[in-house]
């Protein structure tokens, strides 16, 4: 496993960056989508609860309507004396007695039309279509008559009447709404469970005692209507309580006939709270009726309802992830694999490969590094193959060094022996001609390639002097040097080939007027040499041909072999860039010129 992690991990850096990279692209994602999940699911909590709040408003509405006709009814029993006397008279016997007490006041009264108590029940029905049916329940008497439009009338005796019928058929006639439960023996008079209904007390005026009440059954799909007219079906379900827990409407159905079993958690008003589960609650009271209505919206229905957005959200994240993990390891891959390229061509490099060469594909960083790559592989080229031709020529001259010091001693005894019988002659111009030689001998093969500005100079001036002698009076020659080069490091024998030409080819031996000036200045940087002269010069065509002949690189040419290993040598020390600048004229002398670079502290510098 550690191999493993060091393999694929801890020594691929791209790898690394990939799951950096795809771990915050994931967490990202997951956080963002976990944020629009619960934004999206408290708007949709909100609305689903403000959509319940308005079918709340709505109901409550309907339910106060229907108080208020309930009302309205007894109020207009009361105000039409002969419809209250005729109720009253009915409530108080059987039927017999009424039929005939009817048919009494029809014959007393003076019009064609009978005003009783199924006039009445006939116009308060069709003053409100909700009404499904009225009833009227005799105290005294008890029984229960129950007129429906387009329907026989009904009238029952009751052996033990509902308790719901005694419990409000006494005082005021205010109206109550009561929850009658169907049961035998009286369910074809006892209201379907999808009806609720108001009973107001009737009481005689002239007693002040109750005869009974009159009974108004209401249809829930007034309700339903409130329900349906919503765009889309809400969520839970919704009761209307009485204050004491009877259930008066119920759209689940579960609760009929039963004190509602969480009458105490709505007790405590709009929130959340344990029920049959977890649910948000929202309740509404009315001022007229004393009624809760309440909606009651269960989490988990709620999330439930929930679960497309929430599959949308997961299905979408987990595209985008996967997206961005492809895109991702396909950038990386690209710069990993031109990586890749880089290191590749690195290693040819380091194994001698100078001729790799990476492509050029964009236009970026890891281009910048391409192209510094090819650059330095071109330089480091052209820098070895100029190393190696030094080497080659440096190898050449200390191949012939070498042989010129077979026996050094041998030739500097025969030397000195030559001197000595010049001397012993009385040639004593001889034998300074050849203490100089000897002198020039040593220094050519005793010494470094590399020596000092006043060593070379000095060399020059032996050599001037060497020349003096075989030419007594025949030319003068000055050297000057500025004082802060003068131990600058420069190639030797680099000056003598110039001096050697001019001695040559430039000097008139029928004149005595020959000069040669050396000078050795500083100039930022540079150590300028200028080797004048006012010999014999040369036309302005063979001032150009010797500049071509320098140039050559044809080692077996001897034409000006003096002044093209000068000018070759300071090209491989120095650069391209150094090289003998040549001015003469004819009859009129030269002017060799070389501008030699210098490091600080008179080291001598490479270019």
């Amino acid at each position: 496993m550690i191999e493993w992690y060091k393999q694929h991990f801890r020594r691929k850096m791209f790898n690394k960056l990939l799951i950096v990279y795809s771990s915050i692209t994931i967490l990202s994602l997951l956080a963002l989508s976990i944020v629009a999940y619960q934004y999206y699911a408290d708007h949709w909590v909100q609305k689903e609860l403000n959509m319940n709040k308005q079918v709340l408003e709505g109901i409550r509405s309907y339910v106060d309507g229907k108080y208020l006709y309930s009302m309205q009814t007894i109020q207009q029993l009361y105000t039409d004396q002969a419809m209250l006397e005729d109720v009253l008279y009915f409530l108080k016997h059987d039927i017999s007695d009424y039929s005939h007490y009817r048919l009494d006041q029809y014959a007393k009264s003076s019009g064609f039309t009978a005003r009783n108590m199924n006039v009445f029940f006939h116009f308060r029905l069709e003053g409100d279509s909700d009404v499904d049916s009225m009833m009227l329940y005799s105290k005294d008497q008890q029984f229960i008559y129950t007129f429906k439009p387009y329907d026989i009338q009904k009238y029952m005796q009751l052996a033990d009447p509902p308790s719901e019928l005694l419990s409000a058929s006494s005082g005021s006639g205010a109206p109550k709404f009561i929850r009658i439960t169907p049961s035998a023996p009286y369910a074809d008079i006892i209201p379907e469970k999808s009806l609720f209904s108001t009973q107001s007390a009737i009481n005689d005026p002239a007693t002040l005692q109750s005869m009974g009440s009159i009974i108004m059954n209401y249809n829930a799909n007034g309700i339903g209507r409130i329900l349906h007219q919503q765009q889309d079906p809400i969520k839970g379900y919704i009761v209307v309580l009485s204050k004491e827990g009877k259930v008066i409407y119920d759209s689940s159905d579960r609760y009929y006939g039963a004190t509602y079993p969480y009458m105490q958690q709505m007790s405590r008003g709009s929130g959340t709270g344990m029920l049959a589960e977890e649910s948000y609650v929202d309740v509404l009271t009315s001022s007229k009726t004393d009624f809760l209505i309440a909606s009651v919206l269960p989490k988990a229905e709620l999330y439930a309802a929930n679960r497309g957005l929430r599959n949308t959200i997961i299905f979408v994240t987990a595209g985008c992830i996967v997206a961005a993990i492809l895109f991702t390891y396909a950038a990386i891959r690209n710069v990993s694999r031109r990586t890749q390229t880089i290191v590749k061509a690195m290693r040819r490099l380091q194994n001698g490969d100078l001729s790799v060469r990476i492509p050029l594909v964009e236009e970026d960083e890891l281009s910048l590094i391409s192209s510094r790559f090819n650059h330095m592989c071109e330089e480091l080229n052209d820098y070895i193959n100029r190393v190696y031709l030094s080497e080659v020529k440096k190898k050449h001259a200390e191949l012939i060094a070498l042989q010129a010091q077979i026996k050094p001693h041998f030739l500097y005894n025969t030397l000195e022996a030559i001197r000595m019988r010049a001397l012993s002659k009385s040639a004593h111009d001889v034998a300074d001609m050849i203490c100089i030689l000897s002198n020039l001998l040593k220094y050519s093969i005793k010494y470094d390639t590399i020596v000092t500005m006043v060593d070379e100079l000095e060399y020059c001036r032996q050599y001037l002097e060497l020349f003096q002698i075989r030419y007594k009076n025949k030319f003068a020659y000055t050297i000057t040097m500025d004082q802060e080069i003068s131990h600058i490091s420069v190639i030797k024998c680099s000056l003598q080939p110039i001096i050697e030409n001019y001695i040559m080819h430039g000097i008139w031996l029928n004149r005595h007027d020959n000069e040669i000036h050396i000078r050795v200045t500083a100039e930022d940087g540079y150590a300028c040499v200028s080797i004048q002269d006012n010999g014999k010069g040369m036309s302005a065509e063979k001032l150009e041909q010797l500049r071509e002949r320098l140039n050559q690189l044809d080692e077996h040419s001897h034409a000006s072999i003096g002044l093209r290993n000068v000018n070759e040598r300071l090209k491989i020390i120095y650069g391209e860039e150094c090289h003998l600048h040549l001015d003469s004229r004819m009859n009129a002398g030269t002017n060799i010129r070389m501008m030699l670079p210098y490091a600080k502290g008179g080291e001598l510098a490479h270019v």
